[in-house]
């Protein structure tokens, strides 16, 4: 069970199957519409007793729970066989690994806060260097909207959103203020001025976004920075996959930010999508799900899984030379370890929603700045 659909989720995808398939195995995939639909489905399935042999889930409190009820297996052979505790980042095993066990395979680590840019636009802009800071990436987004592009390309749903909040919240508050705020649940930082800065920012972002037609998806929004209808999308780095599925070069048809703040950048927001598997006494299921742990943590499989996806291997010890430059820039924060976990990992799924719900409500002007401070208090 997955929500993968896109054409370079399909393409990534794929490289994981073939894999899989070469080496005895048989996978087949069932597609649901979006993440939440999926987990949802899986949890509900998995309750009734009908629970497919492999499921995938973003890492997040839902997790957890599904390790505290007794619903996945323990990875515990696979891992020690293929040394998974040395071979994998401390971030990546603190969102696998449970009181010592392994009980998902990583399929590789994504960048919430990534930016992604049109450089064909910038340029008929008069825009010819990256933005160093949030200030010259608004002045940048008026001047395409001034030579008649669309400043900023955001899809339909809550989630996207929230992470033009988060992205935010990260650059322009800081790594300890994000932290507060989701992990500690700080209730004054919420109210404080702080909060108030990175939500004017996004004001004006939104602001900036208007002009953007109406697109169905976040791949929509995507294609209209791919086909250089628009200026820029702020969207987590699987993004990047839709402009490397048509063949465009980092760096030289499109560029890249880790994230954006008012000075450089100093972390990421991660996260990223995990397979687990639910609980059988099936011998020949069992066996299966040890094969296809394997394949898919293969060094060279994670490579080109991550070539199509966008992402950055989940493992330490491959070779990122393949990576283009974005994803390379991305690896280099991980290996240094400045990174927060995406808000979920600290957020239950009422929280993130009630979360999403005041945010999207500030951004059709239904809340002020104030007002959405006064919401989100409330919530935390």
């Amino acid at each position: 069970m997955t929500w993968w659909s896109s054409p370079s989720e399909s393409a990534a995808l794929n490289h994981i199957v073939d894999a899989f398939n070469a080496s005895g195995g048989r996978l087949t995939v069932q597609i649901a519409p979006g993440a939440l639909v999926a987990e949802q489905t899986t949890i509900r399935s998995m309750r009734d007793g009908q629970s497919p042999d492999v499921a995938q889930f973003n890492i997040s409190r839902q997790f957890d729970q599904l390790v505290e009820d007794g619903q996945l297996r323990r990875l515990d052979s696979v891992s020690n066989r293929n040394n998974w505790a040395n071979v994998f980042p401390a971030y990546v095993q603190s969102v696998i690994r449970r009181n010592g066990h392994f009980y998902a395979v990583p399929l590789g680590i994504h960048n919430y806060s990534a930016i992604f840019f049109s450089w064909p636009v910038f340029k008929k802009s008069g825009v010819d260097s990256p933005p160093r800071n949030i200030d010259e990436l608004i002045a940048d987004l008026r001047k395409a909207r001034d030579h008649g592009f669309v400043p900023v390309a955001v899809g339909p749903q809550d989630w996207e959103v929230k992470i033009i909040f988060d992205s935010l919240l990260l650059g322009v508050a800081g790594k300890e203020r994000f932290l507060r705020l989701y992990r500690d649940h700080d209730v004054a930082l919420a109210a404080s001025p702080e909060l108030t800065r990175v939500l004017t920012y996004l004001r004006e972002i939104r602001d900036l976004a208007e002009l953007s037609p109406q697109a169905s998806t976040w791949s929509d929004a995507t294609r209209q920075v791919v086909s250089n209808h628009a200026a820029v999308q702020f969207m987590g780095d699987w993004a990047e996959g839709e402009f490397i599925a048509k063949g465009l070069s980092a760096g030289k048809d499109f560029g890249c930010l880790t994230g954006i703040g008012t000075g450089p950048v100093q972390a990421a927001m991660i996260g990223g999508d995990v397979w687990v598997f639910p609980k059988t006494d099936e011998p020949i299921k069992i066996k299966a799900q040890n094969l296809l742990a394997e394949v898919a943590t293969d060094p060279g499989v994670q490579i080109d899984f991550s070539r199509e996806k966008g992402s950055i291997p989940a493992r330490l010890d491959v070779d990122t030379d393949r990576l283009n430059v974005c994803q390379q820039r991305f690896a280099a924060l991980v290996r240094h370890d400045d990174v927060v976990p995406n808000a979920d990992m600290f957020l239950s799924p009422d929280e993130s929603h009630a979360i999403r719900a005041v945010l999207m409500r500030f951004w059709r002007r239904q809340l002020d700045v104030a007002g959405t401070q006064k919401a989100l208090q409330n919530v935390l």
